[in-house]
């Protein structure tokens, strides 16, 4: 949503297409009402231009065509109206999903301020279109931008406490329990490509045999999932959010234990309280060195600089981020039930 358009995303042929609804500031308040309040499943009638994006010439310039490819979107609708003539579901699940993340905006409007509202529906899933500029700038010129992204780690804190919840529970049960939530996640996040990522390695870390190595194990969870992807579209290759993604986890996997092993040499003179106090610092600094050793040459491409000051960031942000998801997310998984959603 910006002053002048609604954008919507948009099926028509079992092709997506973004859909730009144009507004003016003179049109009835109904009617701006009525096409802001557009949702999962509603048939839409309209006249519009159809805009597909061409591949470029010069190597150097930004593919926009290869942007929307890679985010599985063909081409744009611009139009000046759009009515809706009726209601079809033809995904249960997606529908859920999208009822369940209703709700929630719901609730989460209804209970906080504006600012916070938004910065919540941004930290827990992604949802980042009202949010305040301010506020964008402030997390990134602090090197802790990647808060406001959903990511394989909302995934983590997801599995994390759906195990702790079903942990008395059949292990069948709850491996189905775990697929449908995560599943439904996806859908809230809108189908992030981290959290693609981290939701298909959950899932198949739950039917895989454990290696020897749980390195193994994880490499060859993260080659499959990048399979499966490149299988459902090959134009994820070219999503920067992919790259990244897969890079920083390889790095993570790789590297991070030595980085921790590395780190905490010198320590080993201090008292064994104060040696385990430090090494929680240095797992979060061991992380950060090891998503920067693999992403350091795509993050000069793609965002032309390097924010040194995110380590010293993320060691004082970390602790208090965790801790603040595991009640965010608690507060998402029980945001439809009445009384405990206002609390």
């Amino acid at each position: 949503v910006t002053d002048d358009k609604i954008t919507y995303l948009v099926k028509y042929n079992e092709n997506k297409f973004l859909l730009n609804i144009t507004i003016d500031k003179n049109q009835d308040e109904n009617k701006i009402k009525q096409i802001e309040n557009f949702k999962y499943g509603d048939i839409l009638s309209f006249r519009a231009s159809v805009y597909i994006p061409q591949r470029l010439g010069n190597p150097y310039e930004f593919d926009y065509k290869k942007y929307l490819n890679s985010n599985n979107i063909v081409g744009i609708f611009t139009t000046n109206d759009a009515k809706k003539i009726g209601n079809s579901v033809h995904n249960i699940l997606e529908y859920l999903g999208n009822s369940i993340k209703e709700c929630i905006e719901l609730k989460v409007e209804q209970n906080l301020p504006k600012n916070e509202a938004n910065l919540y529906k941004s930290m827990i899933y992604g949802n980042d279109i009202y949010l305040d500029d301010k506020i964008k700038q402030d997390f990134s010129e602090n090197g802790i931008l990647y808060i406001l992204v959903t990511s394989g780690m909302h995934v983590y804190y997801i599995s994390v406490i759906i195990n702790y919840l079903t942990k008395r529970m059949n292990p069948k049960i709850s491996v189905m329990f775990k697929i449908i939530v995560i599943g439904i996640f996806l859908i809230i996040s809108n189908f992030s490509v981290s959290v693609l990522r981290a939701g298909i390695m959950s899932i198949i870390s739950c039917f895989s045999m454990k290696e020897k190595s749980k390195n193994d194990n994880n490499i060859k969870n993260l080659f499959l999932s990048a399979v499966v992807l490149l299988c459902v579209n090959p134009y994820y290759i070219f999503n920067s959010s992919f790259l990244l993604s897969y890079l920083s986890t390889f790095g993570i996997i790789m590297f991070q234990n030595y980085m921790v092993t590395l780190f905490s040499v010198k320590l080993y003179f201090l008292p064994k309280n104060i040696l385990k106090i430090s090494l929680i610092p240095l797992g979060v600094v061991a992380t950060s060195f090891s998503t920067l050793i693999c992403t350091l040459p795509l993050q000069i491409k793609y965002f032309g600089c390097i924010n040194l000051f995110s380590f010293a960031s993320s060691v004082i942000v970390s602790p208090v981020i965790t801790c603040e998801f595991f009640i965010g997310f608690l507060s998402f998984i029980f945001s439809c039930i009445p009384l405990i959603s206002d609390l």
